[in-house]
């Protein structure tokens, strides 16, 4: 997904430490998340946890204004921190804008506001409060979550918290470093596409007796659920006692639904192992291209599809008609190395518009009217030109693509005619 990331950093030094709080205590998951909220801790400066605040709005949720070239949106951020006490320790107000180029990406649910704040916190557990304020339209959003802050002082093999990235095309399993740079761009969502084939996350090792090479495990379980799903083993060399790992986990043989991650690192010689754990979902999007049935999804590639494609894809389980439509549309991507597929996200985006936009008086869902599959196929027209017709049947619209050299009339009733034909 494409962002915009601010980062700011505030520097805490606690007077006393609140109680000793517990890990692996992800944030709620709404039904419909207009604003998502995620936070992960990492060994900070001397006593102190450094903890990561995440924050992420789409841009469908913005109210974006035309200014010069472009569209602006500006809101502000109030953000609280609470002690175990439910003291108030600390206050920030933050006040930006995000602009975009166009007016379909300031309409998209793909593209979002990403936001990182940074605080050094004593170990134990906090309250964060944050309002979210729409400048425009007034509209506020709260949401809160608990922060169980880590202990990283101890001498002991120890992992940080999980920290879920956005998905990028990538082939390599893993990749070890002690730059932390690579603690950018997070999903505080953590869910991942119906489509995507990789989970990445990003996590720290501290107190390795390096140079070492340790195994890694990678575990995943329903949630929930102590049925093993999926088990990865890795050899990882670690250079320094601190280490950053950046890993891809194959996930596109797991169904949609809500999951356990929980990764190990074993120290054999010296009888040690350390673990970490946090929970993510697959296939809830609020784009609507994971939410769909399999069968359904199938029936809206008959625009860009073969026939006998799509006849086998039907005669397929779920699971390999999944497998199917990841491969179909990675052969499509037209920037394998970037991290979204432009060619989907478009292709879905136009289906979602047809659906809102061309359902007929029938019921029949837009993208498989006529004019819904005119949209699918060839996109906005460069050019609508609305008519009244001699026979009293009511307007219709003629839709020009001009870099196409097509002309299509559309009739009130959704019916297209070719008027090249």
């Amino acid at each position: 997904m494409k962002g915009k990331l601010f980062v700011v950093i505030g520097c805490l030094a606690c007077m006393a430490a609140p109680r000793a709080g517990i890990a692996g205590n992800p944030p709620e998951l709404d039904g419909f998340p207009l604003f998502h909220i995620d936070y992960a801790c990492f060994r900070g400066e001397g006593e102190n946890t450094l903890v990561e605040i995440y924050t992420q709005i789409s841009f469908n949720h913005l109210q974006f204004v035309r200014q010069d070239d472009g569209f602006i949106s500006t809101y502000e951020i109030d953000i609280t921190l609470f002690s175990a006490d439910d003291v108030p320790i600390y206050d920030e107000n933050i006040v930006d804008t995000v602009r975009t180029e166009s007016y379909e990406s300031s309409q998209s649910a793909d593209e979002a506001l990403l936001s990182i704040y940074r605080y050094n916190l004593l170990p134990g557990e906090y309250t964060c409060l944050l309002r979210f304020r729409d400048s425009e339209t007034g509209k506020v959003v709260r949401k809160q979550i608990r922060l169980n802050v880590k202990d990283y002082t101890g001498e002991d093999i120890s992992l940080s918290y999980i920290k879920f990235l956005h998905p990028k095309s990538q082939d390599s399993f893993s990749r070890v470093s002690t730059d932390p740079a690579s603690r950018m761009f997070p999903n505080p969502s953590r869910n991942y596409s119906y489509f995507q084939e990789y989970l990445r996350v990003y996590y720290e090792v501290y107190n390795i007796e390096a140079p070492a090479e340790l195994p890694v495990t990678f575990k995943i379980y329903p949630f929930g659920s102590s049925n093993l799903l999926k088990t990865l083993d890795h050899t990882a060399l670690f250079p320094s006692d601190l280490c950053h790992q950046e890993v891809a986990l194959p996930i596109a043989d797991l169904p949609p639904g809500h999951y356990m991650l929980e990764i190990s690192v074993d120290a054999r010689d010296l009888d040690r192992q350390a673990t970490t754990y946090s929970e993510f979902t697959i296939g809830r999007e609020v784009n609507a291209i994971g939410s769909l049935a399999n069968r359904e999804m199938i029936e809206q590639l008959r625009y860009i599809a073969p026939p006998e494609l799509l006849a086998y894809l039907r005669r397929l389980p779920d699971q390999k008609q999944r497998k199917l439509l990841i491969q179909f549309w990675r052969e499509k991507d037209p920037s394998p190395d970037t991290y979204e597929n432009e060619m989907m996200l478009e292709y879905y985006r136009r289906v979602r518009f047809a659906t809102r936009n061309y359902t007929d008086r029938r019921g029949l869902p837009g993208w498989q009217t006529e004019q819904g599959a005119l949209y699918i196929r060839f996109g906005a027209p460069d050019k609508i030109v609305r008519q009244f017709l001699k026979n009293d049947r009511g307007p219709v619209e003629i839709w020009m693509y001009k870099n196409l050299n097509k002309t299509f009339m559309i009739t009130r009733e959704g019916r297209v005619a070719n008027l090249q034909l």
